[in-house]
């Protein structure tokens, strides 16, 4: 099953940019600990008023769990109407691992879009 790497960027509001990364920064453990989340990650440009989410899935399954229980528990509407435009949200498909030299598996960093 290739995992999927997903990439949310969001322009928040210039007056609620520092509360939108305070509380992205609350719900990282909560995602961090979803079943099927392998990594999750927040970026932010005070200069650019921009902010980047990262995140690796063990499956796009696991993806739409996670969006569903974040939907029902009213945090993806809480962070919308703060936004000062839409968010960009991309998946993409890691790229399957590679046989090194010595015989065992390397990651690549090569990403294919998905949607």
């Amino acid at each position: 099953m290739s995992k999927v790497v997903v990439l949310i960027e969001l322009k928040p509001e210039d007056e609620f940019f520092s509360r939108v990364i305070s509380d992205l920064k609350r719900c990282l453990p909560g995602t961090r600990d979803y079943p099927g989340c392998l990594q999750a990650n927040l970026s932010f440009s005070h200069r650019r008023k921009e902010v980047l989410i990262h995140q690796v899935w063990d499956s796009i399954g696991a993806v739409n769990d996670y969006l569903t229980w974040r939907a029902e528990r009213g945090d993806l509407m809480r962070i919308s109407e703060m936004l000062a435009e839409e968010q960009k949200y991309r998946t993409f498909q890691l790229a399957e691992t590679r046989a090194g030299s010595d015989g065992e598996q390397e990651e690549s960093n090569v990403f294919r879009l998905l949607s």
